[in-house]
């Protein structure tokens, strides 16, 4: 009986986490439950569209063949196979959405809202399209570092991850490790390889 009860406290989530969870479901519905006009959707509807089935595929061609370098499109990849791997792990279901807008019916043909909700697959891919833009930016046109505004390329991340929120598609956890994922894989491809796929040598600093 002792050990038992020893398991079944073992496997009880803590204090802490049952804390953060409640704090994630709760204000992530904050959001969610706002109906902010068609302004502020049509402001939604451009990290919507960009990182849908549609968005993604033509910024890899326009990428691809403006750059001659797969470079983008592993990022991609790696990041999805990821992203879909992590998802069937923590088989999170999605928020219920709230919302009966003409931007939650586009967003439901856009981008897929059948898999499970952890990551945020599109969070995850606005992380790979800043990490790497600000690399192609910083290591291939401007080796000198000179400019500085490359960084605000990675805004796109809060606003892609509000998008999902406010659509009520995923929990703010859900963008959170999300946006961690794809910095993380792009910026380890970008540094290990980033520079043969352009000029056919490793980076020296």
């Amino acid at each position: 009986d002792h050990a038992v009860e020893d398991v079944s406290s073992a496997v009880r989530p803590s204090r802490c986490c049952s804390a953060l969870l409640e704090w994630d479901k709760y204000y992530t519905m904050k959001i969610a439950d706002k109906d902010y006009g068609c302004l502020f959707e049509a402001f939604l509807f451009i990290p919507t569209f960009a990182f849908s089935i549609i968005g993604v595929p033509l910024m890899v061609l326009a990428y691809s063949i403006l750059l001659r370098s797969p470079l983008y499109a592993i990022n991609m990849m790696l990041t999805f196979l990821v992203n879909e791997g992590f998802k069937r792990v923590a088989n999170r279901k999605r928020p219920i959405p709230v919302k009966n807008t003409t931007l939650t019916h586009m967003s439901e043909f856009l981008m897929a809202s059948n898999t499970p909700s952890m990551p945020s697959g599109d969070t995850a891919q606005s992380a790979v399209i800043a990490v790497t833009m600000v690399y192609t930016a910083l290591f291939v046109f401007d080796p000198t570092r000179s400019s500085q505004w490359w960084w605000v390329l990675f805004l796109g991340i809060p606003w892609a991850a509000l998008a999902r929120v406010y659509l009520g598609k995923h929990f703010i956890s859900d963008c959170v490790v999300g946006a961690t994922e794809g910095i993380i894989i792009s910026a380890a491809v970008c540094s290990i390889c980033g520079h043969w796929l352009f000029f056919g040598k490793a980076l020296t600093f």
